[in-house]
């Protein structure tokens, strides 16, 4: 998993505590690339996740070099991009792995998002 972060305060604990060691069976490497936050939201996410892999980048690189970074720093055979405002259900990134590794034919996935209100997001 890659969460691009900046400034996002306490959503990116949120999503980061959903992906981390505690949430499933299967070990996800998370790599989170924050983008020079200023509100602390990048510190302390090993408390969380101690395997999580962060880079700190030194100014706010933009959100697609910032997905290419996390995605050079990891070699999981299937890479999520995440914003750091998502909390993904129990089980749905297992469920999205499983479907991909079940599909080898398959290469991209594109999961429906719904708001907190259970709305469907308009992501597509």
């Amino acid at each position: 998993m890659v969460v691009v972060n900046f400034d996002s305060g306490e959503h990116l604990r949120n999503c980061i505590s959903r992906l981390g060691p505690a949430a499933g069976d299967t070990p996800i490497q998370v790599v989170v690339v924050d983008n020079a936050s200023t509100d602390g939201s990048q510190d302390g996410l090993s408390d969380i996740d101690p395997d999580v892999l962060l880079l700190e980048n030194p100014q706010n690189r933009g959100y697609g070099r910032a997905c290419n970074q996390g995605f050079a720093a990891t070699d999981a055979p299937f890479v999520c991009f995440l914003n750091p405002d998502i909390v993904p259900e129990s089980d749905s990134l297992w469920l999205m792995l499983k479907a991909l590794a079940d599909r080898p034919g398959v290469g991209v996935l594109g999961p429906r998002l719904v708001n907190p209100d259970g709305s469907t997001y308009p992501s597509c």
